[in-house]
C-alpha cells in the first residue's frame, strides 16, 4: 500500500518525512522542531498507518555536520597542530635554520586571513578561515622557537667573563679603572709597559689605546681557579682567563671575587 508523503512516527520517538517511496533523513520531535540527522535508525517499512500521518512539507532542515571541504580544513588544523609538536620535539636545527622563513610565512598568512575576513568572502566563516589562522600562529610560534633556540646555541659567557668584558670596556670608556683590586706590583708592570706614572695614570693610557668595544668580540675561556689568601688571612677565589687574539696583545686576565662579582687583579702578555 502506498502512503501520501508527510510525516509518521518511526518507531524511535521521532516523527519522519515519508517522500511516498522512502524515509527521509528528516526528523522531528513534533512540535515544529526538525532537523537532519543520518545517525537515528530509520524504519525497514513504509508507514504503519496513513491516519498517523502530519501531513505538513519538510521545513528548512539545520545542517549540523560539517561538509567535506570543512572536515579537510579541520583535519587540516590538527595536521598543522602535530607538525608543530614533530618539529619542536625533533626538528630543533631546522627550527633554528628555518626561522626566518617561518616568520616571512607567519605574516605573509596574517594578511591574507586578514583580507578574507575584512572582504566579507565565503572564506569569512569557513574552517578553512580558521586553518589559515592556526597556521599563522603555529608558523609564529616556530619562529619565535627558533629565535630562542639559536640564542641558547650561543655559548653564553661564564659570568666571571662578563664581569670582566664589563670592566674592559669601562676601561675604553674612561668610566672605569681596577686601580682599587690591583696589587702595585702589577700595576707597575703595565706601568712600565705604557708609560704611566701611577695607576689611573697607567690605565688612562691603556684606556686611550683601546675603546669600549675593544674586547666585545674577543674570545674568552675561565681556565684556571684556586682559592688565595692574603696578609690579612682573607682567602679569595681567583680565576684565570685565556684570552684569544686582540689588538692589544694581551693573553691571560686574572681576577678575583665570587659570584656576582669578579674584579680585575692582573693582566699578563705572556
Amino acid at each position: 500500500m502506498s502512503y501520501p508523503p508527510g510525516w509518521y512516527p518511526d518507531g524511535n520517538g521521532y516523527k519522519r518525512f515519508w517522500d511516498g517511496e522512502q524515509w527521509r533523513s528528516e526528523v522531528s520531535t513534533g512540535q515544529g522542531f526538525r532537523w537532519r540527522d543520518e545517525t537515528v535508525h530509520k524504519p525497514s517499512g513504509p508507514p504503519r498507518s496513513a491516519f498517523e500521518r502530519d501531513g505538513v512539507k519538510p521545513a528548512p532542515t539545520i545542517h549540523t555536520r560539517w561538509d567535506s571541504d570543512t572536515n579537510a580544513a579541520g583535519g587540516g588544523c590538527f595536521a598543522v597542530v602535530i607538525l608543530f609538536v614533530v618539529t619542536v620535539v625533533v626538528l630543533r636545527e631546522a627550527v633554528v635554520a628555518l626561522r626566518w622563513p617561518l616568520l616571512v610565512l607567519c605574516a605573509v598568512l596574517a594578511v591574507a586571513v586578514a583580507v578574507a575576513f575584512l572582504r566579507k568572502t565565503e572564506l569569512r566563516r569557513s574552517r578553512v578561515l580558521l586553518a589559515g589562522v592556526a597556521a599563522c600562529l603555529v608558523a609564529g610560534v616556530a619562529a619565535r622557537w627558533g629565535f630562542a633556540l639559536h640564542e641558547e646555541a650561543r655559548d653564553p659567557d661564564p659570568w666571571e667573563v662578563g664581569e670582566l668584558r664589563e670592566q674592559l670596556a669601562g676601561i675604553g670608556s674612561g668610566s672605569a679603572n681596577p686601580c682599587g683590586h690591583m696589587p702595585e706590583e702589577e700595576w707597575q708592570g703595565l706601568a712600565e709597559h705604557y708609560g704611566g706614572s701611577t695607576c689611573g695614570d697607567t690605565f688612562i693610557e691603556i684606556g686611550d689605546a683601546m675603546s669600549s668595544d675593544t674586547f666585545d668580540d674577543v674570545p674568552m675561556t675561565v681556565v684556571g681557579e684556586e682559592w688565595i689568601t692574603g696578609e690579612d688571612g682573607f682567602r679569595e677565589r681567583r680565576v684565570t682567563v685565556e684570552l684569544g687574539e686582540n689588538e692589544l696583545g694581551w693573553r691571560w686576565l686574572e681576577a678575583v671575587g665570587e659570584h656576582p662579582h669578579a674584579d680585575l687583579y692582573a693582566i699578563r702578555f705572556e
